[in-house]
Parts: structure tokens; C-alpha cells; sequence
């Protein structure tokens, strides 16, 4: 289904709206046609999807992760954490190479997070989709995503608890900016707005993190000491 058509729409068909906008939320939606000249709905963020992949399918390819160093969670530039030992590069990464780190939690109140200063910069009211690959060694393990302004944990969002296997699987969650803030952490672990623990002490592996613009995760992008804006 092409994104644009020409055609020609008579007034009878078509009500246009009164209300002028110069910005569009993710959660706005566009007016299309499609080549059996059916009216249909597109979100933003599947329509600059498919602008850049053809697809449309809301991960598409259009890149952007708006942190640094994704795959280095030990760079004290980047990352920090509260009773985490952390071994980079030691096993194998989802795309074959040999950059995943290992992480130990080394109590129930453990966790991963940015360093301050070093959170994404988000817009108000907005959505963001945070994600991060994971796998255990052996067994399972449970924790939660969350994010915090890096100044309090009572505007925070926070995930389900995710339960990680020894497959890698990509875990994600979205959310919307609160009112006022700018700035998103992110963090892996415990969480303090609830006072949720770790259920258990444990070893497991991770690999590219990321956060981009909408309701879901899209294609994921590596980065260094350049965001992918």
C-alpha cells in the first residue's frame, strides 16, 4: 500500500478539519488513500517508517538511540551502578560478535543505570520505547526496566517484571514523558517506586540497549560517544 496516491477527493467524501497543527505527537494519526481508493489511518510513526523501509510496520529501519556507548555498560563515562559487577566482551552479542557483557547482581537491591548527566534527552508527553537484549547463562532470572528523571524516583515508570532465559531475547517497554521533564534514565534491576527487589542474586548477559521515539522498539543501532538523534 503506497504511503502517498494522488487522488481526487470530493467535499461529500471528505470533512476537513478546522484545527491547524504544526507538530504531530507519535500518537497522532494521518489520513490516507490506498490504490482501491479506501480511506485509511496511519500512526506517525509507522508512516516515517515506511518512508524509509517501504514496510510500515512500526520498527522499520529508521534508526535513532538516544544514548551512548549501548554496548559498553562498564564505560564509567556512560554507565554506572549500585552492587553490579560488570565483565564486558565475554560472550557471544545477538549479531555474532564477541561484545556482550556479563553482569552480576550481587544483592536484590542491585541495578544498572546511566551515569548522571549522561540520561536521554526526551520530550514532554511524549512516548519513548526502551530496550535491551538479555539472556542468562543457565536458568532464570527476574528483574525490571525502568526510568527515572535522574532526580527523583516519584515521577518514574516502570516495567512488568521481565523473567530472562538462557536465549536471547530483546525486552522492552514504553512510556509517556510526564509533564515538565526532559531527561530519561535508564535503568535495569531493582526499582525504588515501588521498593521492588530482585527476586534472587545472579549472573546474566546484555547487550544494546536503546531508546527511541514511540511505542515500540525500533531496529536496533549501536552507538559510541554519538547519540543516533
Amino acid at each position: 500500500m503506497p504511503l502517498y496516491r494522488k487522488q481526487t477527493v470530493t467535499q461529500s467524501s471528505l470533512i476537513l478539519p478546522s484545527t491547524v497543527k504544526t507538530t504531530a505527537k507519535d500518537s497522532d494519526f494521518f489520513i490516507g488513500i490506498d490504490e482501491n481508493n479506501q480511506f485509511y489511518k496511519i500512526s506517525k510513526s509507522d508512516l516515517f517508517a515506511g518512508m524509509t523501509s517501504g514496510t510500515g510496520t512500526g520498527t522499520g529501519t529508521t534508526s535513532q538511540n538516544l544514548i551512548t556507548y549501548s554496548e559498553e555498560f562498564s564505560n564509567s563515562s556512560a554507565w554506572s551502578s549500585e552492587n553490579v559487577s560488570i565483565t564486558p566482551n565475554v560472550a557471544v552479542a545477538p549479531d555474532g560478535t564477541m561484545t556482550a557483557d556479563q553482569v552480576t547482581f550481587n544483592s536484590n537491591t542491585a541495578k544498572i543505570y546511566r551515569l548522571f548527566g549522561k540520561a536521554a534527552t526526551v520530550v514532554s508527553g511524549e512516548v519513548y520505547t526502551h530496550s535491551v537484549y538479555l539472556k542468562t547463562q543457565s536458568g532464570t532470572f527476574n528483574l525490571k526496566l525502568a526510568r527515572t528523571n535522574q532526580a527523583t524516583w516519584l515521577t518514574a515508570k516502570i516495567s512488568s517484571e521481565f523473567t530472562v532465559t538462557n536465549t536471547w531475547q530483546r525486552f522492552q517497554y514504553s512510556y509517556t514523558v510526564p509533564a515538565g521533564e526532559t531527561i530519561s534514565d535508564f535503568v535495569i534491576g531493582d526499582e525504588d517506586l515501588t521498593g521492588y527487589a530482585l527476586p534472587a542474586t545472579g549472573t546474566i548477559n546484555i547487550w544494546g540497549a536503546q531508546i527511541n521515539q514511540g511505542n515500540t522498539a525500533r531496529a536496533y543501532s549501536k552507538t559510541l560517544d554519538t547519540i543516533i538523534p
